[in-house]
Parts: structure tokens; C-alpha cells; sequence
């Protein structure tokens, strides 16, 4: 045995009850009820009078008709929309936890840049001269893309 979900409501968007469908059914079937007495009783001299009614019967079933079929319509295109929106959001979730870490690393790499190098000053120390002028010099690289992609903020 199947299980029977209520309606999601979501903010905005009408969704019918169980009465308001049973309701717009009932008016829909009337509707054709009514369309087969119009043909039966064409040659009556009441036909005009009939054919007055069911035009102000007619709006009401072409209201309830489109209250049936609409939300329906609608609630799946809304679906759909909140959907896409909780994906876009974990997106631009996932953006901005990406670019924190990208403004994180240019500030180490500014900071690198800006500090002395490694044994730089101390004469004696051990240091290789080809290797730190090759190191600042990708240090420096690096500054400079750090400084074009993520510009400090005035």
C-alpha cells in the first residue's frame, strides 16, 4: 500500500486541498453534464436561457480548470527552480571557500616575497647564492600574480 504525502507548501505558490480538486472536478464534470443537456434540448424554447447559464458556468469551469491544471504546473516548474537554486548555492558556496583559499595563498606569498630570504645578510651561513636568486625570483613571480589575480583592496 502506497503511502499518500501531503502537499509541499512553498512560500508563494497555491496548492490545491483535497476539497478544492474534488470541487474543480466535480464543476468540470458538470460542465460536460451540462453541454449534453444544451445538445438534448436544443429545439426547447428554454434554449436561450440555458445557453445564457452556461456561459457564466463556463467561466467558473474555466476557472476551476485552470486552478486544477495550473498549480499543478506550477509547483513542478517551482521544484524544478529551487533545485537549480540549492545547486547554484553550493556552487557559489564551494567559489567562495575556494577563493578564501586563494587570497589566503596570495597573502603567504606576498609575505614571502616581502621577507628576506633564508640566510640573506649573514655572511658564512651556508647559503647558495643560485639557489635563493632562482627562488626569489619565483617568489617574485608568484607576487606578481598574486598582486594581478587577487588585488589588495583599496
Amino acid at each position: 500500500m502506497t503511502e499518500v504525502k501531503p502537499p509541499v507548501s512553498t512560500p508563494g505558490v497555491m496548492v490545491l486541498g483535497k476539497v478544492e480538486q474534488v470541487a474543480a472536478l466535480v464543476l468540470i464534470g458538470l460542465f460536460v453534464v451540462f453541454i449534453i443537456v444544451l445538445i438534448v434540448l436544443r429545439d426547447s424554447p428554454q434554449w436561450d436561457r440555458l445557453a445564457y447559464l452556461f456561459g457564466g458556468f463556463e467561466a467558473l469551469v474555466f476557472a476551476a480548470g485552470g486552478a486544477l491544471f495550473g498549480t499543478s504546473v506550477q509547483r513542478g516548474q517551482t521544484l524544478k527552480a529551487e533545485e537549480s537554486a540549492r545547486k547554484q548555492e553550493a556552487r557559489a558556496d564551494a567559489n567562495e571557500a575556494d577563493a578564501m583559499h586563494g587570497r589566503a595563498f596570495a597573502d603567504v606569498v606576498r609575505l614571502k616575497h616581502g621577507a628576506p630570504a633564508e640566510g640573506e645578510g649573514e655572511e658564512g651561513r651556508g647559503g647558495r647564492p643560485q639557489q635563493q636568486a632562482g627562488g626569489d625570483t619565483a617568489i617574485a613571480e608568484l607576487a606578481r600574480m598574486a598582486d594581478e589575480w587577487f588585488p589588495k583592496a583599496p
